[in-house]
């Protein structure tokens, strides 16, 4: 289920804005929307690592005798 709820935290990452870094006035940023940009920026920054922690993973597993 974990893996699930991550997958799709990923999707919701490709599509949520974020203010432009080159606003350097605190609280009065450009709110980037653009669907490329922000996919552009997520693929760069964090979506590695992201897919990387949301790969399905067997468990391992105790084997009583």
């Amino acid at each position: 289920m974990a893996d699930v709820f991550y997958m799709i935290q990923i999707l919701m990452k490709f599509r949520t804005a974020y203010v432009a870094p080159s606003c350097r006035v605190f609280g009065r940023g450009e709110l980037v929307i653009g669907t490329t940009k922000i996919a552009t920026r997520y693929l760069r920054n964090g979506f590695g690592l992201d897919f990387i922690a949301a790969l399905p993973l067997p468990q391992p597993i105790q084997i009583r005798k």
